[in-house]
C-alpha cells in the first residue's frame, strides 16, 4: 500500500500564512511510515497558540503506536507535549524582552482549543483493507470510489455551527468531549478528502444540490494552487464560504 497526499491550505481573508491555525500531518507527498495515518486539525482563534495545539494533535495522532486510540490517554500525552513547547516559546519571548501582554496571559490561562480528524489505513486483503477514523469537532472526511460512498461524521450543511466540539489544553474543558469513531473498507484507487469546517460546509451544500464538488477541487489541488486560492476567494465573496482558514487534504491509495 502506498498513500499519496496532496495538501491545500490558506488563511482567512486578510490573514497572514503564519496566522493559519489549521494543521495537517504528515506533509510529505508520499507517505512512508510505520503507520499509514493522516490527521487534520482546526485550531480555534479564541485560544492561546492554537496553531501549536493543532500541530501537536495531528503529529501525535499520526505517530501514535496503534490504530486503537484511547482518547483520554492521547489527550493527556498531547497536553504534555504542548506544555513543553509552550514553555520554550515563553522563554524565547523573555529572552527577546517581549513578555506576554495582559490579553495573552488571559488567553493562556484559558487554554488552546482545536478539532481533530484522524484516519488510519490497514491493508488486510489483496485488493484493499480497512480504515478507522476518530473525529472530535466539525472537520469532515469524504471517501470516494468513482462516486461518494462515505461521509464522516454523518451531517448536513446546517450542522455546522460556531460552537463545535473541541479538544483543549485545559482539562477543565475536556470533561464532556464527544468522540465519534467510524470504520470502513477501502480498495486500491479510493480517494479520501479531509477538510476543515468552512470548506466541508461548502462540500455538503454542493452534495445536497446533487453536484460533485470534488471534481472542482481535483482540477486545482495538484498543479494549480493559485487557481484554488482564487476559487476560495470567489466563494467567500459570493457568501458561499465563511471567512475562515481552509485546509483540504486529498489522500489516494495505490498499490506499491
Amino acid at each position: 500500500m502506498k498513500l499519496t497526499s496532496t495538501i491545500f491550505t490558506t488563511p482567512k481573508k486578510g490573514g497572514h500564512f503564519s496566522e493559519n491555525e489549521d494543521y495537517y500531518f504528515p506533509k510529505e507527498p508520499i507517505i512512508k511510515r510505520d503507520h499509514h495515518s493522516v490527521a487534520i486539525s482546526d485550531g480555534a482563534s479564541e485560544g492561546f497558540m492554537s496553531r501549536l495545539w493543532s500541530k501537536v494533535l495531528t503529529i501525535c495522532y499520526v505517530n501514535w503506536d496503534t490504530t486503537e486510540v484511547k482518547i483520554t490517554e492521547y489527550i493527556d500525552f498531547c497536553i504534555e507535549i504542548y506544555e513543553i513547547q509552550k514553555q520554550k516559546y515563553l522563554k524565547k519571548r523573555e529572552a527577546e524582552n517581549k513578555p506576554l501582554k495582559w490579553f495573552e496571559e488571559n488567553l493562556m490561562a484559558k487554554g488552546s482549543f482545536a478539532t481533530l480528524l484522524g484516519i488510519s489505513f490497514v491493508d488486510s486483503t489483496k485488493n484493499g483493507g480497512h480504515w478507522k477514523s476518530y473525529n472530535i469537532g466539525d472537520s469532515c472526511l469524504i471517501q470516494l470510489r468513482e462516486d461518494i460512498i462515505t461521509i464522516f461524521p454523518q451531517m448536513n450543511s446546517t450542522s455546522f455551527t460556531n460552537n463545535p466540539n473541541l479538544i483543549s489544553t485545559n482539562q477543565h474543558y475536556n470533561k464532556n468531549i464527544q468522540t465519534q469513531i467510524k470504520t470502513g473498507e477501502w480498495l486500491y484507487g479510493d480517494t479520501f478528502y479531509l477538510m476543515t469546517d468552512a470548506i466541508a460546509n461548502w462540500f455538503h451544500q454542493e452534495i445536497e444540490q446533487e453536484r460533485k464538488p470534488w471534481t472542482i477541487i481535483d482540477q486545482f489541488i495538484e498543479n494549480n494552487k493559485q487557481g484554488l486560492n482564487q476559487f476560495i476567494a470567489y466563494l467567500r465573496e459570493a457568501k458561499k464560504l465563511k471567512n475562515d482558514d481552509v485546509t483540504i487534504a486529498r489522500v489516494q491509495i495505490h498499490e506499491d
